[in-house]
């Protein structure tokens, strides 16, 4: 289960818990997920969808900037 889930979950345990299996998303720090048993937790990874990531972009020049048009 920790080789299928490491790229996007830190796997933790806490023992004396309801819910001692835990996985902290990588990405999204307050993301955390937990469950009374390894098989829960793996059915709950595998059915979470990640937060949408945005993607820095390079701003496209203005129309006419480049010429010494008027914009």
């Amino acid at each position: 289960m920790h080789a299928r889930h490491r790229a996007r979950w830190r796997l933790t345990y806490g023992s004396g818990q309801a819910a001692p299996f835990q996985a902290h998303n990588r990405v999204a720090e307050g993301i955390v997920l937990a469950a009374s048993d390894l098989e829960a937790l793996d059915f709950a990874l595998a059915e979470f969808a990640p937060p949408p990531h945005v993607r820095p972009y390079i701003a496209a020049p203005m129309a006419g900037a480049a010429d010494g048009g008027v914009v």
